[in-house]
């Protein structure tokens, strides 16, 4: 599966945001690489020169070039304007013959704010992380997916 479909068909629909409305990128903690859809009609896509110089094709990058092992991490803007930023955690790689080929939301699923709606009352995101540590904050959530 290509980042530009972890976006697309996984992230997105389960934190309930609405498809191709906002811009997104992934970039990797390990060296800094961005990755970014090439072609976005996406307003806020006018931003991305505030998160990097360059991106590369998120369209090309399967999702096991950034991630195979556990512990390893990978970086998710979605709303290049806002900024809501998420990371996102290997816990364990399996077989490839032990998949179906399908994502699974496991915990979590529309823990997140909605569109546009700077979440926290119009606070935004840094209130967001800010409050994040709280365990009984309803920011502090997790969206457990399977691959």
């Amino acid at each position: 599966m290509a980042l530009q479909s972890l976006h697309d068909r996984v992230l997105g629909p389960a934190m309930g945001w609405t498809r191709n409305y906002h811009g997104f990128l992934f970039e990797l903690p390990s060296d800094g690489a961005v990755f970014a859809p090439q072609s976005s009609g996406a307003v806020d896509m006018l931003h991305i020169r505030h998160h990097c110089a360059a991106s590369l094709p998120a369209e090309d990058c399967k999702v096991a070039q950034a991630l195979a092992a556990p512990g390893e991490q990978l970086l998710y803007t979605y709303d290049l304007g806002d900024q809501w930023m998420h990371i996102i955690t290997v816990e364990a790689v399996r077989p490839a013959s032990e998949s179906s080929g399908r994502a699974a939301v496991l915990a979590g699923a529309m823990a997140c704010p909605p569109e546009d709606s700077m979440g926290l009352g119009g606070l935004g995101p840094s209130n967001y992380q800010k409050n994040g540590s709280d365990s009984a904050s309803p920011c502090n959530s997790v969206c457990m997916l399977q691959a």
